[in-house]
């Protein structure tokens, strides 16, 4: 069956559960966000003295231009960071919706992921909806044997011939089935996109591949698979390395995203992405 990208992983451990709410208490932010959205509404219909109900589900409408409208009211043009450190400082509200904008990408979702959990969100607290397509992952069998063939020479021949070295089938049938157990399909819309691989055993993760198909490239869904990674490691409070050729365009990415170089070989380099204190 496939699986969402939380729902992927090893079993957390109880310390981390226990994160869960524990409480339905609504948030005092969410009381004065919703008060204020019921006085706007009340302000539009001058003659309507119904209060609505204080909700305890908050949606917040994320757009590509930084603005954030919460319940149809749009408050400010503001980083989501600030509010989501608001949010966090008490417990949480039983749902938190993310609606990013088509416009926005998967890169944007992807990040509000990282801040959400990074704040000290517990990743069953929140979800996201929106009018991309969500991608999926799934378990990797024989049968995708041909797809990974296909997408390993679209993505690294390229670098391993700008590296110096020569591309073949089976080089990339051994890389293929090299920790095969933990490969994972990733899907958008039923159909195969990419693959992502990763050896997850604390108190470091290997993230051994993650490829995207060039259709897909370019619009983020990597960005939006490492956040997913990056914000999963820190809730188990793990660590991740990955080796990338120095000549990989995906090497940009990776530093942007705050992984560090901590080694290299003549071609590659060692790279450690640790959750900020």
């Amino acid at each position: 069956m496939a699986r969402s990208w939380r729902e992927c992983g090893p079993v957390a451990p109880e310390d981390y559960r226990s994160r869960r709410m524990a409480s339905q208490e609504t948030h005092p932010l969410i009381v004065k966000v919703i008060t204020a959205y019921n006085q706007h509404i009340l302000s539009c219909r001058r003659y309507c003295y119904m209060s609505m109900p204080v909700r305890d589900t908050l949606t917040i409408h994320f757009h590509a231009d930084q603005t954030v409208t919460i319940e149809g009211v749009t408050l400010a043009a503001v980083d989501a960071t600030p509010l989501l450190e608001s949010m966090a400082k008490r417990t949480p509200p039983p749902l938190l919706k993310f609606v990013p904008d088509e416009g926005a990408g998967y890169e944007t979702v992807g990040r509000l992921i990282y801040q959400a959990v990074r704040v000290g969100f517990p990743d069953e607290s929140f979800g996201l909806i929106g009018k991309k397509p969500t991608p999926v992952l799934r378990k990797a069998n024989d049968a995708d044997l041909p797809f990974l063939m296909e997408l390993r020479h679209q993505c690294m021949d390229t670098p391993m011939l700008a590296a110096g070295k020569t591309p073949s089938d089976e080089l990339h049938r051994q890389r293929i089935l090299y920790q095969f157990e933990w490969a994972e399909i990733v899907e958008l819309a039923g159909e195969p996109v990419g693959l992502l691989k990763v050896v997850r055993s604390p108190p470091v993760w290997d993230l051994i591949q993650i490829q995207v198909a060039p259709r897909e490239q370019g619009k983020g869904l990597g960005s939006l698979l490492l956040h997913a990674l990056m914000a999963q490691a820190m809730a188990y409070g793990a660590s991740i390395k990955l080796s990338v050729f120095k000549v990989n365009p995906a090497l940009h990415l990776y530093e942007r995203l705050g992984f560090v170089v901590i080694g290299e070989t003549d071609d590659a380099y060692d790279m450690l992405f640790t959750a900020p204190a």
